[in-house]
């Protein structure tokens, strides 16, 4: 996919959000990694990524199922 900026501040913004979405789900894989290593309780996972822990459950369902 080619992607065509008008102006600089476009591409700027763009590559902002891009690097923005890449730390959270590496911050998403890095919590998930504490919660099945038993470094951190299911609650504190879940609150860290925003979810409830019915919500984060169903998030590492949907883990698994992908790898």
């Amino acid at each position: 996919m080619e992607q065509v900026f008008k102006s600089e501040q476009e591409f700027s913004d763009y590559m902002d959000k891009r690097d923005e979405a890449r730390d959270k789900e590496k911050e998403k894989e890095l919590i998930i990694e504490l919660y099945t290593e038993h470094l951190i309780p299911v609650e504190g996972a879940a609150n860290k990524l925003n979810l409830t822990v019915p919500e984060f459950e169903e998030l590492l369902k949907k883990q698994r199922k992908s790898s």
